[in-house]
């Protein structure tokens, strides 16, 4: 342990978002636009509440990426992780 050392201690400082998994891809998506493939996207929305808000939801591919339900602004979407919905699965198709 490292007393007094300013560099050792920034970092040991860890961030709010530290545990966010990184983006899958860097393009963002905003609403009105159709989903590219099903996933969990990051959802950012920079007109609300005086500031950023940050959620993960599942969207599905085809599904159109929607406005705020509060205000209705424009939200921006970035995907975080690909996963296929069952029904794109055709294991499990009926």
């Amino acid at each position: 342990m490292s007393v007094g050392n300013p560099i050792e201690e920034k970092k040991l400082q860890r961030s709010p978002h530290e545990n966010e998994r990184p983006a899958i891809a860097a393009d963002v998506r905003v609403t009105g636009q159709t989903a590219p493939v099903s996933g969990i996207y990051l959802v950012e929305h920079t007109n609300h509440a005086g500031g950023t808000t940050k959620q993960e939801t599942l969207i599905l591919k085809g599904a159109v990426f929607p406005g705020c339900a509060v205000c209705g602004e424009r939200l921006n979407f970035v995907l975080r992780l690909p996963v296929k919905h069952i029904t794109e699965d055709p294991d499990f198709r009926p």
